[in-house]
């Protein structure tokens, strides 16, 4: 894990960010850095308590610094993009899209309506706020950052059973993010896709899954990306998470044993074996 944050982000961004999931996990990670280096925060989610709580933890280490709360559901694109084309967002030249959840499992024993809400906050909410501010960025002519967080599952390039509609949201967020970094490359706008591991959230328990040994912490998370911007258009964070990912991609094993493999692990490890078996119906 590095040390710290680099320090010339204020000096090359400005002095406001925006970060959606902000009342916990990578978000709160995400306000807490950038307030440290005095970065004013934006701080988006539907869970108003959680942002609250943010607030205080800024206030308290760094008084003085302006933290806005946004109760907005990223569920909602309509409300989103009303709220993005407030003037409030226009002092925004860092971006963290880190709202997300997940679950594990038979993808028939979840809700179709669940999943149309993932696809909304985990996919198109990103694609939306990122393309807001890459145009106002590119408008302005001013030097701007995107951070989009996605999940290491993508990085083997497999289907991924049990995970079938989290994961496949996650590979749009990453091959969107880095086509639209290459595509802003001439316009002074840093965007990098961050595929991270397991991470010590609320996510895992929200998701119903197990918290693995190799966890890294949230803080991590957070620096390591802020610290790829305008290097690295993709981040793999966790350590043991790339030493896994290297030996899915180059064994030379069928295609077909590796989803088996993939399978495995999100339907057994990490799904606990429950809920993975498809359940009767009526």
């Amino acid at each position: 894990m590095p040390a710290k944050v680099r320090p010339d982000l204020r000096t090359k961004y400005g002095d406001w960010a925006l970060i959606t999931g902000a009342s916990s996990g990578i978000g709160k990670a995400f306000a807490i850095v950038l307030g440290r280096l005095g970065i004013n925060v934006i701080l988006l989610s539907n869970d108003v308590a959680g942002l609250h709580r943010t607030k205080q933890e800024l206030l308290a280490a760094r008084p003085g610094l302006e933290v806005l709360c946004r109760d907005i559901d990223l569920a909602r694109i309509d409300e989103l993009r009303s709220y993005l084309e407030t003037a409030e967002t226009m002092k925004v030249r860092i971006v963290a899209n880190c709202a997300g959840f997940g679950s594990a499992g038979h993808t028939l024993n979840c809700p179709l309506d669940d999943f149309l809400k993932m696809a909304n906050v985990n996919a198109a909410a990103v694609m939306v706020i990122s393309y807001h501010f890459a145009a106002l960025f590119s408008d302005r002519n001013v030097p701007g950052a995107i951070i989009n967080v996605a999940t290491a599952n993508v990085e083997a390039l497999l289907p991924t059973p049990f995970s079938a509609v989290y994961t496949s949201l996650k590979f749009f967020v990453k091959f969107f993010t880095e086509s639209l970094a290459y595509e802003m490359r001439p316009y002074a706008v840093d965007i990098t896709s961050v595929s991270c591991g397991p991470t010590a959230t609320a996510f895992q328990a929200q998701a119903r899954t197990r918290e693995l040994a190799w966890r890294e912490s949230a803080e991590s998370v957070a620096i390591k990306s802020l610290n790829a911007l305008g290097k690295k258009t993709n981040i793999i964070t966790n350590p043991v998470s790339r030493i896994i990912i290297f030996f899915a991609r180059v064994l030379p094993l069928p295609r077909s044993t590796k989803i088996r493999f993939a399978a495995a692990f999100f339907g057994k490890l990490l799904g606990q074996g429950k809920n993975m078996t498809l359940k009767k119906r009526g």
